[in-house]
C-alpha cells in the first residue's frame, strides 16, 4: 500500500466515520441527537451509556483518520519534529485535563456543575489524544515497512 493509497483510504474513513455517527446520533437519541448540540453532558444526560458509545466513536475515530492524513506525507522528512509536537499535543492534554479536574472540584462537590459536563469534557479530550497517538503511531509504523 502506498501513501497515496493511505491517504485516500484515511479521507474515506473519516468521511464514513463522520455519516456513521451522525447515524447513530439521529437514531438512537431523541430528536435526532438534540442533545448533543445544546451544550456538553446532555447527551450523557439523555442516554448514558449510548452517549459514551457514540463520544468514544466520534473523537478517537475522526481524529485518528485526520492525524493519519494530515502527517502521512510529512513524516519522513520531519519525523523528529513530529514526534515531538505530538508529544507536546499529549502531554498538554493530560496536563489541561487534570488542571481542569483540579478547578471544578469544588463545583462537583457542590453541585454546581454537572457530573455528565466533567466526563464529556475530559473523554472527549483524552480520546482525542490518544487518536492523535494512535494515528502517529500507524503513520510511524506504515512508513518503517515502506522503507
Amino acid at each position: 500500500m502506498s501513501k497515496k493509497h493511505l491517504f485516500v483510504t484515511s479521507i474515506i474513513s473519516f468521511i464514513m466515520t463522520l455519516y456513521l455517527t451522525n447515524y447513530y446520533l439521529e437514531t438512537q437519541f431523541h430528536y435526532k441527537g438534540e442533545a448533543l448540540y445544546k451544550g456538553a453532558g446532555h447527551l450523557l444526560s439523555e442516554n448514558f451509556t449510548k452517549g459514551i458509545i457514540y463520544l468514544s466513536t466520534f473523537n478517537l475515530f475522526t481524529t485518528v483518520f485526520l492525524t493519519i492524513t494530515l502527517l502521512i506525507y510529512f513524516i519522513d522528512q520531519y519525523a523528529s519534529f513530529i514526534k515531538k509536537i505530538v508529544h507536546f499535543i499529549i502531554f498538554t492534554i493530560i496536563f489541561l485535563t487534570i488542571a481542569y479536574l483540579l478547578f471544578e472540584k469544588n463545583n462537583i462537590i457542590n453541585g454546581f456543575i454537572s457530573v455528565e459536563k466533567i466526563i464529556e469534557n475530559i473523554l472527549t479530550w483524552n480520546l482525542r489524544a490518544l487518536g492523535i497517538y494512535i494515528g502517529y503511531l500507524i503513520c510511524l509504523k506504515f512508513t518503517s515497512k515502506s522503507k
